[in-house]
């Protein structure tokens, strides 16, 4: 069984997509300090970590490559667009993405 909140929706978006992913957990600071209710819930104790939300998706990212998983482009909204960390691991893959920004964050374009 899984519980999913509106603010979690895309990652969870991703993961439906990649029924192959079993390993993806985003747990807030809550869950990871309570380790009991983790192993209730059947999270295993490996995956009791903090982890950002673009760490996950780059995950997921290098595990569709290496499964050799076929797939034109990555989307993603604004909270991912607005991480120039994100964007600058994406585009250090051979990748081709679309992210989406926010109206009033600088744009720094390099050619």
């Amino acid at each position: 069984m899984t519980t999913v909140k509106l603010e979690y929706s895309l990652l969870c978006v991703m993961v439906v997509m990649l029924p192959w992913w079993t390993n993806v957990y985003f747990l807030k600071n809550s869950w990871i300090n309570d380790e009991e209710r983790c192993l209730a819930a059947g999270v295993p104790a490996e995956n009791i970590v903090a982890k950002r939300k673009q760490d996950l998706a780059l995950e997921m990212v290098k595990h569709a490559r290496q499964k050799k998983l076929e797939y034109f482009c990555i989307g993603c909204d604004g909270f991912y667009g607005e991480d120039p960390a994100f964007l600058r691991d994406l585009d250090a893959m051979p990748e081709i993405f679309m992210a989406d920004v926010h109206k009033d964050q600088h744009i720094y374009l390099s050619l």
